[in-house]
């Protein structure tokens, strides 16, 4: 018996013969189980190029909301340091204010 990958040759030159239809559905067979094998492959790829493309979205956000956020931080901090100094403006104002007042 000859392999499969004979069969093609085969169903080719067999065809109108009676073991020739029983050859040729035997490479149809194998075709099918080919070519759901080449679909699911296909798929696959499909689905990682997919999966590839959230995680490279996935990471571009994660950069941006840490870029973001450290942004946040830096003007948290300002925000603290203009408060203190205010707090120390409005102390200064109070003290000069109760000294006047007791003049």
């Amino acid at each position: 018996m000859s392999s499969l990958k004979d069969a093609p040759k085969r169903s080719v030159a067999a065809q109108g013969r009676h073991d020739g239809d029983m050859i040729q559905t035997v490479f149809l067979e194998h075709a099918c189980t080919a070519t759901r094998m080449l679909e699911k492959r296909r798929q696959l790829f499909e689905v990682q190029e997919a999966l590839e493309a959230q995680k490279e979205d996935f990471a571009r956000k994660g950069d941006a909301f840490r870029r973001r956020e450290e942004a946040l931080r830096k003007k948290d901090l300002r925000l603290q340091e203009s408060l203190i100094k205010f707090n120390k403006f409005l102390q200064e104002n109070e003290s000069k204010r109760t000294r006047a007042i007791k003049r």
